[in-house]
């Protein structure tokens, strides 16, 4: 149990060891005192009770790495931000998630590195440096403090442009009027629990326009899309049905968004930048989706 007694590793040396012996000993209890010190500091973590489920261990785990790191020839060091090298297989690429799910229940994502550890692969710096670089577009995209070029951030890419356009019924530009979200995407349950509602999405084809813009081979945003509605008369034209879809952590991303801005449950309508963050967002999943699908 952590903060009880640590781990203890027996290491019997004789005196007559040799140097070769008495070397790999020495290393033997660099690595106890690294073990112990470890669990003594994760165990001080926990018990502050200002911890987190997960960040709040790199810290220890760091310091452990290093140790261990110390030991070997030629010697490493761990760099906590690291994430962004292995991005490119995101930890939410069906692919990584079915090859890594073990590793994922026990939250010890695991960071594939070309090559390893057979080696053999020539192409292996710049398959890593290409997974670096899809890393860190995969983190502005999931970041929504973060413009994206292209995708949230003038000029648009054409494949984006067309894709959940605030619109109306008559086809007038948007007013504050319309920007009431009454279509029943959320209400209050038991206490102040917010509980989905069916809302109204409808589904339908691509236009010819809205396909040739989006240009997706690969049919990664799916056949089919939706009109998500406001009201009766306002709604996000053309959110495609793997965009609508898409769900992080068990949940369906944009209607639970949704669910909470129900003007019942907010207590007023959406503001402009509200109804241009949803638009954003739809932007940002379409371009996940795409990343995460191409292999190139």
């Amino acid at each position: 149990m952590l903060g009880s007694k640590s781990w203890k590793l027996w290491i019997n040396i004789s005196e007559n060891d040799s140097p070769e012996r008495s070397a790999i000993a020495a290393t033997k209890k660099k690595l106890m005192a690294a073990v112990e010190a470890y669990f003594a500091d994760l165990g001080r973590v926990r018990a502050s009770g200002g911890a987190t489920g997960e960040r709040s261990s790199y810290g220890p785990l760091a310091n452990l790495l290093n140790a261990v790191g110390a030991t070997l020839k030629p010697k490493v060091f761990c760099i906590q931000e690291l994430a962004d090298q292995g991005a490119g297989h995101s930890e939410h690429d069906p692919v990584y998630r079915e090859a890594n799910s073990g590793a994922l229940r026990m939250e010890w994502p695991r960071i594939p590195l070309p090559g390893y550890p057979n080696g053999g692969d020539a192409n292996a710096f710049e398959k890593l440096r290409q997974s670096a670089e899809r890393g860190r577009k995969l983190a502005a995209l999931l970041d929504p403090e973060t413009s994206v070029a292209g995708i949230t951030q003038a000029p648009l890419r054409p494949e984006v442009v067309t894709i959940a356009i605030p619109t109306t019924a008559n086809e007038r530009n948007m007013t504050e009027e319309d920007f009431a979200l009454t279509a029943g995407w959320g209400h209050y349950g038991q206490g102040d629990a917010v509980m989905p509602g069916q809302g109204r999405a409808m589904k339908r084809t691509f236009t010819t326009g809205e396909r040739d813009k989006i240009s997706d081979p690969s049919q990664a945003l799916g056949k089919t899309t939706y009109d998500i509605h406001l009201n009766a008369n306002a709604f996000w034209r053309n959110v495609p049905a793997a965009v609508w879809n898409y769900r992080l952590g068990g949940y369906q991303v944009l209607k639970k968004w949704l669910s909470y801005r129900e003007q019942d449950v907010l207590g007023r309508p959406l503001k402009l930048d509200e109804v241009q963050h949803f638009t954003n967002t739809a932007r940002r999943i379409a371009e996940i989706l795409r990343l995460t699908t191409s292999k190139a």
